[in-house]
């Protein structure tokens, strides 16, 4: 394993740098004072993330023991194989303990925990840790004794784990920005939306009255793919998946997958314009999501979950000022309201065509639809743009940390 990396490169395991390695609370005592506490589903990506803390009660010494400080590595030590494993190094303002599922390690004075905390969530790292867990019915673990013995890392000299710890915060610091700005055109679009689509803000070419109408008088319904069995499926004819319609308001034509359907068979074939709804959620703020097919396709089919609705004309409403109505939060809360279920939430097709919206004439609904598609797209370039920071940084991160790239104090070594 040496020759893979420089000459003055240590290899070392994690037990060889921690001067410390401990679970978290199991049972605490709860009595004394009350501190926010790190669990497994706080560790995201190499980063913490304190939405949902959990809060417990402990004494003095009790608290003292599993107090967090800067610079301690945190790792997740059961969990799912996709999620055992993950770590983070704790750089968060105020009193912090950990939970039982976690496991703390501090690190020597020779090894810079930013560097460490880089190395661990590396595509090496991360494959080690996950080769280290073992498999249990529901969950695999990872044994804290293990992961000292047979963990290992690439050491390299101090200045130099701080220069790469240094190049690879820069693009975090990129990466969290972008990930803001995205965050603040999404706010801003919402606002817009909102604006836009009750009237409440008006473009000052267009002064009418808008119109009240009921979506039975807008279109008909039609079902998706009806009397599949397993065996029909993963060959044939596309069909849009349920993810497609779930996770966008505009359908990607790519997003497809395949289903047996024979010339005699009488299923219903997607087409421009077609609006499609999905039909039941285990919670109820997630069922009746919508999308809207605006390209022309030819013997494509929707999937069994979802049903369809197509529009008589486009003279009333025009698709791509659907996309944004059926996802606006007025029209959300409408279908909330209808939601019906108790463990899983349906939505009855026939009570959503009783629904009513109010629709502006068409050219106001060009405007406006054309106002939010461009909010759309800055928001669609941010993230693509985000997503190639994160693919250029697994790169460089596998050249840094494997010494194919040497850097002294910032600077890329001859």
């Amino acid at each position: 394993m040496r020759n893979l990396y420089p000459a003055d490169w240590r290899i070392v395991t994690l037990g060889d740098i921690t001067t410390l390695s401990q679970y978290g609370i199991n049972s605490p005592s709860g009595e004394g004072s009350t501190y926010p506490m790190l669990r497994m589903n706080n560790i995201q990506s190499g980063s913490l993330d304190t939405k949902n803390l959990m809060y417990v009660e402990l004494g003095s010494d009790e608290f003292e023991k599993f107090r967090l400080y800067p610079d301690d590595i945190l790792i997740n030590r059961t969990n799912s194989l996709e999620l055992v494993g993950k770590s983070s190094i704790f750089r968060l303002s105020g009193d912090f303990v950990f939970a039982s599922y976690l496991v703390r390690f501090r690190l020597i004075d020779e090894a810079l925990p930013l560097y460490i905390h880089y190395y661990l969530n590396s595509e090496m790292g991360q494959q080690t840790l996950t080769s280290l867990a073992t498999k249990g019915v529901s969950q695999a673990n990872i044994n804290p004794t293990t992961l000292k013995k047979r963990f290992v890392i690439p050491l390299p000299p101090l200045p130099e784990q701080r220069a790469i710890a240094a190049i690879l915060s820069t693009w975090d610091e990129a990466l969290t920005l972008t990930k803001r700005l995205i965050d603040a055109l999404k706010r801003r679009k919402a606002a817009l939306m909102q604006l836009l689509l009750t009237g409440e803000v008006r473009f000052s070419e267009f002064d009418g009255a808008w119109e009240i109408v009921e979506l039975t008088d807008l279109g008909k319904t039609y079902a998706g793919l009806s009397g599949k069995s397993a065996n029909d499926f993963g060959k044939g004819k596309r069909y849009i998946p349920y993810m497609n319609i779930f996770s966008n308001s505009v359908i990607n034509p790519d997003w497809t997958q395949l289903v047996q359907v024979s010339e005699h068979e009488r299923q219903n074939q997607v087409q421009y314009g077609d609006i499609f709804f999905t039909t039941s959620s285990e919670t109820p703020d997630e069922v009746g999501m919508s999308a809207v097919l605006l390209n022309a396709v030819q013997d494509v089919y929707l999937n069994s979950f979802c049903f369809g609705f197509r529009l008589h004309n486009f003279e009333k409403l025009l698709p791509e000022y659907a996309r944004f109505l059926f996802r606006s939060k007025e029209f959300r809360q409408q279908i909330f309201a209808l939601a019906q279920g108790s463990t899983r939430y349906n939505l009855s097709k026939r009570e959503l065509m009783k629904m009513i919206v109010e629709l502006p004439n068409k050219n106001e609904q060009i405007k406006n639809a054309d106002v939010l598609s461009h909010a759309e797209i800055m928001i669609d370039s941010l993230v693509q743009h985000r997503g190639h920071l994160i693919t250029q940084k697994r790169g460089l991160m596998q050249q840094l940390l494997t010494g194919a790239i040497r850097v002294q104090g910032g600077e890329v070594a001859e």
